[in-house]
């Protein structure tokens, strides 16, 4: 039997966010999502990557469509540029999340996310949360920066 949408809400805030609490304080960023791409929690090292002043209080509204005008008032980064480099990270992102739900599966990645008017090479991590049937009622989303040209550096260090 499937879930409604309030089953798979009342299962993510009931029970997934239990387990959000270790994530609150860590350095890397972390993102719990429904399956209609709609914030449910995030920390605050994942807020910073959107710019934002506070997106948990942006938690009715979906990160992952056209110019989302509600993150982009409340941010502290804009411009037409990274306005452009946002829709399209957000629209990478919800093909992620579309692999992720139909296939139950785990994918680890790596991208380029706009920040400051700059690209940062970033490791993602895309999971899927399931309820005890079975079925997919979020995405757990997880993120640490990466040195991308980090071996180039390493590599130089033996040739001087």
């Amino acid at each position: 039997m499937l879930l409604s949408q309030q089953e798979k809400n009342d299962y993510l805030r009931n029970v997934a966010l239990k387990n959000f609490d270790f994530w609150k304080s860590q350095s890397n960023g972390a993102m719990l999502l429904d399956t209609n791409n709609t914030v449910v929690a995030v920390n605050a090292a994942a807020q910073k990557d959107f710019g934002t002043i506070d997106i948990i209080g942006l938690d009715s509204i979906s990160l992952f469509y056209k110019t989302n005008q509600e993150i982009l008032k409340n941010s502290t980064i804009n411009g037409t540029a990274y306005t452009k480099d946002l829709d399209d990270a957000c629209e990478y992102l919800l093909k992620i999340d579309q692999v992720v739900i139909a296939n139950k599966i785990q994918l680890n990645y790596a991208c380029f996310m706009p920040h400051n008017n700059e690209f940062r090479s970033l490791m993602l991590q895309a999971t899927p949360v399931l309820h005890e049937n079975g079925e997919v009622v979020g995405v757990w989303h997880s993120a640490s920066e990466f040195n991308f040209f980090g071996i180039t550096d390493h590599l130089n260090i033996f040739q001087n």
